[in-house]
């Protein structure tokens, strides 16, 4: 680092004109100023480069092998650490690694206090996966008063079976009502959380003001054909989540668990054969029939595959579950259900996307 030197008013006086001394001076301090601005050395909090753009987290991509903006714990026989061989966002991640399940990896908290009122949302939303399956994560606001006293934590994100393919995750919220600042924690391992140990690889981090589109997308994935579809009513299978950033819903036993709130909904589902079918998403905890599908004849003699569609806009008063049933005229073997595609990738029957809309 180029060292700055003082004003000396014995060369600036009148007359003298450009010295070799002066000149060097006035280098020197130029680079001194250019190195200021681009270490962003300005908080105390050790803040790494600030980016462009409305992410008030600094560094929340974790880029040039920096963890500076954070405050890392390293749980009893677990490591935090940058990771370039799994970046997800950038050339870089930070990698939380647990080897007893009861201590879990470790977690990191963002240094800088946040501004936050009560009356605005902020949304919170990152790039999260594992190297196995069944391996706990978490993501967390922390909520301070206005002399920086913790008030409460507030979920945005948690799993004991993080996704093993990159994931979006995020939610959006409001303060509480005394809340006047905010900090981000992010855990992977969480404490006797989850059936595995292992990494967890968390990216992309990004804190604004304001809502968004806030979205599940669930669907049925399968190296093999879709099933042996029954006559009447069968709940489809959903076993994949594709990405989730609706702050509390989750998916578990082909269910789907939404807060309260209004969505948007698009879905299918394959049908072979069954002479004629339908979908419907339904209200597992209240025993109701939300929306229904499209009516669809692919006939029995000649059976070709066809999918029934559910597009439109429903309202939950309350936390629901939900599913999605297929009722079918008549039964088809093995790959009623979907026909494997047999081209070497993996095959998509059910799927499910909701945005929340209010």
């Amino acid at each position: 680092m180029t060292a700055f030197t003082a004003k000396v008013t014995s060369l600036l006086n009148a007359g003298k004109g450009f010295t070799t001394t002066l000149l060097n001076n006035l280098w020197d301090n130029t680079t001194y100023a250019k190195e200021q601005i681009e270490s962003h050395v300005h908080d105390g909090n050790g803040s790494a480069k600030i980016p462009i753009g409305p992410n008030y987290l600094r560094n929340g991509s974790f880029e040039d092998s920096s963890t500076a903006g954070w405050t890392l714990t390293q749980y009893t026989g677990g490591t935090v650490a940058i990771n370039t061989s799994n970046p997800l966002d950038g050339n870089t991640s930070l990698a939380f690694t647990s080897t007893v399940l009861a201590n879990g990896g470790g977690d990191a908290v963002s240094n800088e206090y946040i501004p936050v009122t009560d009356v605005m949302a902020y949304l919170l939303k990152a790039i999260i996966k594992a190297s196995a399956a069944n391996i706990s994560s978490k993501m967390e606001i922390i909520w301070y008063d206005s002399g920086k006293a913790q008030i409460s934590l507030s979920t945005v994100y948690s799993s004991s079976n993080t996704p093993t393919a990159l994931t979006a995750i995020g939610g959006s919220l409001t303060a509480p009502s005394t809340a006047r600042f905010m900090r981000t924690k992010i855990t992977g391992g969480v404490p006797a959380t989850g059936t595995s140990t292992g990494t967890i690889y968390f990216d992309g981090l990004f804190l604004s003001v304001g809502g968004f589109d806030a979205s599940l997308h669930v669907r049925e994935e399968t190296t093999s054909n879709g099933g042996t579809s029954v006559v009447g009513d069968q709940v489809r299978v959903l076993n994949t989540v594709v990405s989730n950033t609706i702050l509390n819903a989750s998916l578990s036993s082909n269910q789907i668990t939404l807060p309260k709130g209004t969505y948007s909904i698009h879905a299918s589902a394959p049908c072979l054969g069954g002479v004629r079918h339908r979908i419907r998403l339904v209200n597992v905890t209240d025993s109701t029939v939300l929306m229904l599908g499209t009516s669809e004849a692919p006939g029995s003699s000649d059976p070709t595959q066809t999918s029934s569609f559910i597009r439109g806009i429903f309202t939950l008063a309350a936390t629901k579950n939900l599913n999605i049933t297929h009722y079918i005229v008549a039964a088809q073997a093995t790959n009623g259900l979907g026909v494997n595609t047999a081209d070497g990738l993996t095959n998509v029957y059910t799927s499910c996307l909701i945005t929340k809309v209010e």
